[in-house]
């Protein structure tokens, strides 16, 4: 699993001057602040993946195989390209609606550029032989940046025969808010169940010496049928808030 970054936005085209990485994500007391699109700051995600439930049997391998030249393999595509392509992004379709319309984004290390001078940033990749084909697709979790906080989404792809990278679709998405609903609000890693993608998700975030306790973690897994992803393992509801 990569490390998850931050950065601190340093001008108005959102280009990063440096990356941190703290340890709970960051989100402001309300949400309309979060829409204000103001420096990132060094607050992080809330606990440490792997942490809290039980965890899915990493069936998928999380780097290339050796002697994998660029991801060339069909369906596979290795981490290192990934961050340095082009990739068309299923719309956020939440509160990073506006920030992160759907359509082509041009990734370099990882991070593009979205369309409120803030940034999207590939923070996890898995691969998942999500058909059941014999041959791993690749899965990756991103985020949208929006202030000081963020909005994820798990988004699988596809590398065909001419070599080009297509998107399969959405794995699972967050709802970022102030206050729990019940909806999956964080993310925290990504890996394979057998032929279904296992997303470490959460129900809130902390903000700014906040306690990262206060998350509920859980691993829930998706399986792609019929041109979609639904879950089909793990937790379907968070405890009560706390």
């Amino acid at each position: 699993m990569t490390v998850r970054r931050y950065a601190d936005m340093t001008d108005a085209n959102g280009t990063a001057a440096t990356r941190a990485t703290p340890r709970h994500r960051a989100v402001t007391g309300v949400l309309t602040a979060l829409l204000v699109a103001v420096p990132l700051t060094a607050c992080a995600n809330g606990g440490t993946a792997g942490a809290g439930g039980s965890t899915p049997a990493a069936t998928g391998t999380s780097a290339p195989s050796p002697g994998a030249s660029g991801g060339a393999a069909a369906g596979r595509v290795d981490e290192a390209t990934l961050k340095e392509s082009p990739l068309t992004l299923p719309a956020w379709t939440n509160t990073a609606a506006e920030f992160c319309p759907g359509g082509e984004y041009r990734f370099t290390d990882g991070r593009a550029p979205n369309k409120q001078a803030m940034t999207v940033d590939i923070e996890d990749v898995a691969y998942v032989d999500i058909d059941a084909d014999g041959t791993e697709e690749t899965v990756a979790m991103l985020v949208c940046y929006i202030g000081q906080a963020g909005e994820y989404q798990v988004v699988a792809f596809d590398r065909t025969g001419s070599d080009r990278i297509d998107t399969v679709g959405t794995v699972v998405m967050a709802k970022l808010m102030d206050e729990p609903d019940g909806s999956v609000v964080n993310m925290d890693g990504v890996r394979a169940d057998g032929n279904a993608v296992a997303v470490r998700v959460g129900d809130r975030y902390v903000c700014c010496g906040g306690d990262p306790d206060l998350i509920n973690w859980q691993w829930r897994s998706y399986a792609f049928d019929n041109g979609a992803f639904t879950q089909v393992s793990g937790d379907r509801e968070f405890p009560p808030g706390r």
